[in-house]
């Protein structure tokens, strides 16, 4: 199965942010806010019930590191993380 996010990740042309070996971060073309950025698996699933644990912990970890360097980079006292 194909998606947006499979296309930038194939493609590379996506704003990146970080990557990891099961994640990738980019920030969107219209963010919301300052440091939006989405962050997803590199290979598709088709929802968090399909993905295995070890990618969705993955992931997180590159959630916390993006979340660490808004802190530091932004000044943000807090993140939104939504699913």
């Amino acid at each position: 199965m194909d998606c947006v996010f499979c296309g930038l990740i194939r493609e590379g042309t996506a704003r990146w942010v970080a990557r990891n070996t099961e994640a990738r971060a980019f920030s969107p073309l219209n963010p919301l806010a300052p440091g939006h950025t989405l962050v997803v698996p590199t290979r598709h699933y088709a929802g968090v019930f399909d993905t295995p644990p070890d990618v969705l912990a993955t992931s997180m970890t590159l959630v916390q590191r993006v979340a660490a360097a808004m802190r530091t980079t932004l000044g943000a006292t807090g993140v939104n993380i939504l699913k």
